[in-house]
């Protein structure tokens, strides 16, 4: 238990202190706006993003947060706390080319309920790269009007070969 005489008392929720030997709550330190902490933090890294936010910058023990408004569209943080750059939360039919990017792009079948672009930034299976437009295997087609990856047969060669010719 923590002492009031001797003046030992931790940090209240939503503020840390990261410094050694301190011996009351002034040398208490407020999380950043859109961010709380538990009682007794100790370090700025325990001051986690609110919901709808998500901290831009990257995670060490000593970095204060810098909770920003989750992307809109393109984004899901709803019901999510202490989200980060790494594990922002992408929306179904939206991509973005690493975890250390907040550019959201809208998947051109975002639309659609078979979209090629899975909640979390994942592709549908068989699909890859950007807006999840390619093929894993190099004997499949990315079908567009199917969001996904057909097999190639000799009929699909030739038809893309007769299109090639009349245009």
């Amino acid at each position: 238990h923590w002492c009031s005489a001797g003046n030992r008392i931790p940090c209240t929720a939503n503020t840390y202190n990261d410094q050694l030997g301190q011996i009351d709550m002034g040398a208490c330190i407020q999380c950043p706006v859109n961010s709380f902490s538990a009682e007794a933090s100790t370090s700025a890294s325990d001051c986690l993003c609110a919901e709808d936010y998500f901290n831009a910058l990257p995670v060490s023990p000593s970095s204060v947060p810098s909770c920003m408004s989750c992307p809109l569209p393109g984004s899901s943080c709803t019901a999510k706390t202490g989200l980060t750059l790494e594990t922002l939360v992408v929306a179904t039919g939206y991509w973005r080319v690493s975890n250390q990017s907040v550019d959201l792009r809208a998947c051109p079948d975002r639309h659609r309920d078979s979209s090629a672009c899975l909640e979390g930034g994942l592709c549908r299976n068989g699909t890859t790269g950007p807006m999840c437009t390619l093929c894993k295997d190099e004997n499949h087609y990315y079908d567009k009007p199917l969001s996904t990856c057909t097999k190639c047969t000799e009929r699909s060669v030739s038809s893309g070969v007769l299109a090639l010719v009349l245009f």
